[in-house]
């Protein structure tokens, strides 16, 4: 079963055109540039299994991001639109330029992790997977997490195909994040449920 969340955090919510119930989010911005917008749960989990479905009916080239955070409440600050920001804490997510990263806080520092995983104690944990898919997502593809809190881990699908899996930061509560562009015409994603 695909688990319930609505997105209900913006940084610019006035950039964004949102409908059914927040579960589909489309840029609507007038701008020559791309410029993104981190969309994040209120519904967060720390225990169990959970499963989060999205369909990407258009997309930015620029790469958009999906993937859990562990502060829904970044997206007060307005310096935080984006998966690697500080104010994110932690973030787990796949690309659609079709890498699998991870973005951790130590001892109060940013430390944006590009081609590596790291271990919680700062030692490096194992190599990242670029292009895990084979190919980045496309417009049309599904993306679905599985986040296993009772395990620590995150393990990510395109058109339910294993992408590959990370280990997460235990005990801590994570809520399912998106970034995407705000540009009109660059992005179109909507939450799946089963009915």
């Amino acid at each position: 079963n695909k688990d319930r969340f609505i997105f209900s955090n913006f940084f610019r919510k006035d950039r964004l055109n949102i409908t059914d119930n927040n579960t589909s989010i489309r840029g609507t911005y007038n701008t020559e540039v791309c410029l993104p917008n981190l969309c994040v749960s209120r519904i967060g989990w720390s225990l169990h299994k959970h499963v989060i479905r999205m369909k990407c009916h258009k997309m930015c080239d620029r790469g958009d991001e999906i993937g859990v955070v562990s502060n829904r409440s970044c997206t007060t600050n307005k310096g935080c639109c984006v998966m690697t920001d500080s104010n994110v804490e932690n973030s787990y997510y796949v690309s659609s330029t079709g890498g699998i990263f991870n973005y951790k806080i130590f001892m109060c520092v940013c430390l944006y992790v590009v081609c590596r995983i790291w271990s919680y104690d700062g030692q490096v944990d194992q190599d990242i997977l670029h292009n895990v898919s084979g190919r980045p997502w496309r417009e049309g593809d599904v993306i679905t997490i599985l986040l296993e809190c009772d395990v620590n881990t995150v393990t990510f699908f395109i058109n339910e195909v294993n992408v590959g899996s990370i280990l997460i930061q235990p005990q801590l509560t994570y809520y399912p994040a998106l970034e995407c562009c705000t540009k009109s015409g660059h992005c179109h994603y909507q939450i799946l449920y089963d009915d």
